[in-house]
């Protein structure tokens, strides 16, 4: 009787195994309960910027695992666009899948558009220009005619003088993992250097 049960709990845990998610969803620090699968994020657009005073550097990477590179210096007194410097670099499909599931972590429930971020959970705008440290803006543009109807969510990580909490410390540790997963280039050497 004890090897039957135990033969039994033994293969239900086996099949449990086998019918689990071959990925598990990180905690979502913005506060989304619900996110879409899987298949349907992978599908989507990232678009990353940073910046450093009047220096940008900004990782467009797409589904296919293309990621383009550019460092671009915009001018306070006319706001003129200076292109300092452009890659285009080809990320592996598993790069570009464990980036998508760190993303999932700072990633809105829904892409209701760029007028509608979010912040890690706790964190507020402290003053008007509150822009933060890094952006990262998910866009969906399948089902769309134009870029005008793409489907945009936006998170923005606050520098830690606006926010410190423990979700905001989650969420720069998150980053700090994308940008070690993808290629380094002399772009980004020059913009770390600038300003």
């Amino acid at each position: 009787m004890f090897k039957t049960s135990a033969a039994l709990f033994v293969s239900g845990l086996l099949c449990g195994a086998c019918n689990s998610p071959t990925r598990e969803q990180p905690p979502n620090l913005v506060g989304a309960t619900e996110l879409p699968s899987n298949k349907d994020i992978s599908r989507e657009n990232i678009f990353i910027t940073r910046q450093k005073s009047s220096d940008f550097l900004i990782y467009d990477l797409r589904p296919n695992g293309v990621l383009i590179l550019e460092h671009i210096y915009v001018s306070p007194i006319d706001q003129a666009e200076i292109t300092k410097g452009k890659v285009t670099l080809q990320v592996s499909p598993k790069s570009v899948a464990q980036v998508q599931q760190l993303l999932l972590s700072v990633r809105p429930a829904r892409l209701l558009g760029l007028d509608r971020e979010v912040r890690p959970s706790g964190c507020k705008p402290i003053y008007d220009h509150d822009r933060g440290e890094v952006s990262v803006a998910f866009i969906d543009d399948r089902r769309t005619k134009s870029i005008h109807d793409d489907k945009i969510g936006l998170f923005l990580l606050p520098s830690t003088y606006s926010c410190n909490n423990s979700a905001a410390a989650s969420a720069r540790q998150v980053i700090a993992k994308i940008f070690q997963l993808l290629p380094q280039d002399d772009v980004i050497v020059k913009f770390e250097q600038a300003s």
